[in-house]
């Protein structure tokens, strides 16, 4: 069924963010709070975008930041932020 299906490059960066987002908002969700989280949680959204730019030898000019923002950033950040906001609740009031 899903042999002759090949992933765009935009289906691509958002699969690989969005998974990203969950195992990290998951993993942030069990740590708890503080600015600590936050800032990795940036700083693993950017080393994702780097990395991915540069496995897919991607144009800079074609593929920027504003391409990124829809395809990366959101998935990454939404999730990210469910997942955190989920788990971080289910731990604290168990």
């Amino acid at each position: 069924m899903f042999k002759d299906m090949e992933l765009t490059i935009e289906e691509k960066c958002f699969v690989l963010h969005a998974i990203a987002g969950l195992l990290f908002g998951a993993f942030a969700g069990f740590m708890g709070t503080g600015q600590w989280i936050s800032f990795t949680g940036i700083a693993v959204m950017f080393v994702l975008k780097t990395v991915f730019w540069k496995v897919n030898d991607l144009d800079i000019k074609k593929y920027n930041t504003g391409w990124w923002f829809g395809n990366g950033f959101w998935p990454y950040f939404t999730l990210w932020l469910f997942a955190w906001v989920l788990i971080y609740n289910l731990v604290t009031v168990a």
